[in-house]
């Protein structure tokens, strides 16, 4: 959805072709060719579009109006960027909700930032998922849309090693970058109600 004149009015932008299943994407502008990285969740089941376990990116060139098939990013140790909410039950993969994560950009620079859960979990015997866990954030050095398919991202910090949720980042400065989250710490059968937030700085 596009805005021309700072939210007064809106239309219909692009979608990403051939790619069915995702929902609560993200966006950034990229720092030298103003291209939009795009991080989406997937809603995954066995039949139509299996789980990956991975978050599925696109970019834009055209200011949102197309986007390109989806693809997968990788962090420096060759591992997918998670969208993690992968459930086991005897073995087998029985489905993945994903979850939410959050992309940012610097705006003065290239890097770019990404926070998510970035483990799974099981299925409890009582039918409850347990799953979203270890928020972790990661950063890259982004400019264009052909950088954001052959950039290795870096683990920056855990942020939180429990149940660890939705999240929501910003700069506050040059120097520190805000992460809030949803903290499954005091959650009981009826899930996470519990919110935190944590600083560090962007350079760390």
């Amino acid at each position: 959805i596009l805005s021309d004149d700072d939210g007064r009015r809106f239309r219909k932008g692009g979608c990403i072709p051939h790619f069915v299943g995702g929902s609560e994407g993200q966006v950034a502008q990229l720092e030298e060719d103003g291209a939009i990285l795009l991080a989406s969740r997937l809603y995954g089941d066995q039949k139509q579009h299996p789980p990956t376990g991975c978050r599925h990116f696109s970019t834009s060139t055209d200011a949102g109006l197309s986007f390109s098939d989806v693809f997968l990013a990788n962090d420096t140790r060759g591992r997918c960027l998670p969208d993690p909410d992968v459930f086991v039950a005897g073995g087998g993969i029985i489905g993945s909700a994903g979850c939410e994560a959050s992309l940012l950009s610097s705006h003065d620079s290239k890097r770019v930032f990404f926070a998510s859960p970035i483990d799974g979990g099981t299925k409890k015997p009582n039918g409850i998922e347990a799953g979203r866990i270890n928020l972790t954030l990661f950063s890259a050095e982004i400019g264009t849309a052909e950088e954001a398919r052959t950039v290795n991202w870096e683990i920056v910090a855990q942020v939180a090693p429990s149940q660890s949720e939705y999240s929501s980042m910003c700069l506050l400065n040059n120097e520190t970058l805000a992460i809030a989250f949803v903290d499954g710490r005091g959650a009981k059968e009826q899930g996470p109600n519990c919110g935190l937030g944590c600083c560090g700085r962007q350079n760390n």
